[in-house]
């Protein structure tokens, strides 16, 4: 069996729960969702916008699957974490 470490999942974690988060409220993606609630007036709207929210929902889902499948939860947090990286320093150059 694989063994991962403890520190690296973590850091992938961190870095896979930022990368989520930014999807739902502020990639244009979801930019039709969003103008939907928006207009709408639906109190989720603050939800979905709201780094701080979202964030803590994303990292329990994060926190579960890490428990859960930890071996295949790395290669996923992996993709997302390198993805962070790279728009991050995307938005930087």
């Amino acid at each position: 069996m694989v063994k991962i470490d403890t520190g690296w999942l973590i850091i992938l974690g961190a870095l896979a729960t930022f990368r989520v988060t930014r999807f739902v409220n502020a990639d244009t993606l979801l930019d039709k969702p969003r103008t939907y609630l928006m207009t709408h007036r639906l109190r989720v709207f603050y939800f979905v916008t709201c780094p701080w929210c979202v964030s803590i929902y994303v990292a329990t889902g994060v926190v579960i699957c890490t428990a859960l499948w930890p071996v295949q939860w790395a290669y996923v947090a992996a993709v997302l974490a390198f993805s962070a990286v790279a728009g991050f320093l995307g938005d930087r150059s």
